[in-house]
């Protein structure tokens, strides 16, 4: 089983009431695995009894704040925890990888020196594995496969450069396509047949159009998950819902922080 737990449903608007930035993880076999990192996402996983010691891998869909924000404090966190558990927690961690993948390094790399900054110069007892997100295959495990496919919410500087993809997973005998901000649904192609749990945007989209789009394909698919949701949804979620209903059925979940689900 594949257990979700939303972090922050809230595409890059300005601070609002209980609707943080994009984050959102799944937890498989113990392992826990992330899908952007908004802000202030450690905090509520915490506190939604996400167990951060557990984190294997951090997937980011491209460097915008609302998407990469909360990067360096889920760092944090993690070496606070191994010191607040003591003995425990650093042998949890002792030796240790974890692995980030996101388009843009430059953006880790800034971080990365912020936390050198802080406290105890940010001296830990387990590794980051940063790489960049590229097409194709960028993570394997005994839990998952992650294959990025490049899409055009970030139009490249220079020719093939992409920073924004939209991810495929591949876990526990399910296919899970988490699309990120996109500019096209259709340009990523067909990745949406077969999924078990696709997770769509409407910062930048109507949930109905949305839904149509996949009813007009006639794509084989199990559940819609709206994430990064803008304020024509925050504002009427009621409204929003029902709206999408009527389109697919129960097939839906509009994703408010704190909420969790399982595959």
């Amino acid at each position: 089983m594949i257990n979700f737990t939303v972090h922050g449903c809230c595409a890059g608007t300005e601070p609002l009431p209980g609707a943080r930035h994009t984050s959102y993880c799944m937890e498989i076999n113990g392992s826990v695995y992330w899908i952007d990192a908004g802000e202030n996402c450690s905090y509520s996983a915490h506190l939604n009894g996400v167990d951060l010691l557990a984190t294997r891998a951090i997937f980011i869909t491209h460097p915008h704040m609302d998407h990469i924000g909360g990067l360096g404090n889920l760092f944090w966190n993690i070496r606070k925890l191994t010191y607040v558990y003591k003995d425990e927690g650093m042998a949890r961690m002792e030796g240790k990888t974890v692995s980030l993948r996101v388009s843009e390094l430059r953006s880790w790399h800034g971080i990365y020196e912020t936390l050198c900054c802080t406290e105890g110069d940010f001296k830990i007892n387990f590794n980051i594995d940063a790489a960049p997100v590229v097409d194709g295959e960028i993570y394997r495990d005994e839990n998952m496969v992650v294959t990025a496919h490049h899409n055009s919410h970030l139009i490249p500087k220079t020719e093939g450069d992409w920073k924004s993809y939209s991810f495929v997973i591949h876990a526990d005998g399910k296919k899970i396509v988490c699309c990120g901000d996109i500019r096209d649904y259709a340009e990523i192609g067909d990745v949406y047949e077969g999924a078990d749990m696709i997770f769509v945007e409407t910062g930048h989209h109507k949930v109905d159009k949305v839904c149509n789009f996949f009813l007009e394909k006639g794509y084989n698919f199990g559940k819609l998950v709206f994430v990064h949701n803008g304020r024509r949804v925050l504002d009427h979620y009621e409204e929003s819902l029902e709206t999408a209903k009527s389109l697919v059925g129960d097939r839906v979940i509009i994703s408010r922080d704190g909420m969790k689900f399982s595959l």
